[in-house]
């Protein structure tokens, strides 16, 4: 479950064997996510895999958001790597490193995510055979571009007068 949850820092420290769904429920309660992809599985199987959410330009890259993990090594040691805000973190980058190694490192057993804000409206739109690098430009900030070789869907996220005018 959810170690400590400091929603005005925006951080969480969460188990490994947490659901994304419970960690998520539990965040949604203050207003906010991760960028852990919303597909069901734990948090460590998603961090251990390195998968991002579709809606990474929105929620960020995955790898960027863990701050601090800890995990059993193949030696059986408990390792500590980063630090609980970015700056702690100096020398080689383990954090980065473990998520998306397949635990071939070692088992995670416990993260420390940053959190972001959940916008207050969310709409999907869709062109015909549209250019993706073209319709992502034309917009703000999109959350998600997705193609599939002639049509184009965007997410678009904010404040409803910022959606409506996308």
């Amino acid at each position: 479950g959810v170690v400590e949850y400091t929603p005005d820092e925006m951080t969480v420290i969460v188990r490994a064997g947490t659901t994304v769904d419970e960690l998520h429920g539990a965040l949604a309660e203050r207003g906010q996510r991760t960028a852990l992809p919303e597909r069901g599985g734990t948090v460590g199987g998603a961090l251990a895999v390195g998968e991002n959410d579709l809606r990474s330009l929105g929620r960020g890259r995955l790898r960027a958001s863990v701050l601090e993990v800890r995990y059993v090594s193949a030696g059986g040691r408990l390792v500590v790597g980063g630090g609980p805000t970015v700056k702690n973190v100096t020398g080689f980058d383990l954090v980065r490193l473990l998520v998306g190694s397949l635990g071939t490192l070692g088992a995670l057993a416990q993260a420390t995510l940053r959190t972001n804000p959940i916008p207050p409206v969310s709409r999907w739109l869709h062109a015909e055979e549209a250019d993706p690098f073209a319709v992502r430009d034309r917009l703000q900030a999109p959350s998600a571009v997705l193609w599939d070789g002639t049509s184009a869907w965007v997410q678009v996220e904010g404040h409803g007068g910022d959606v409506a005018s996308e």
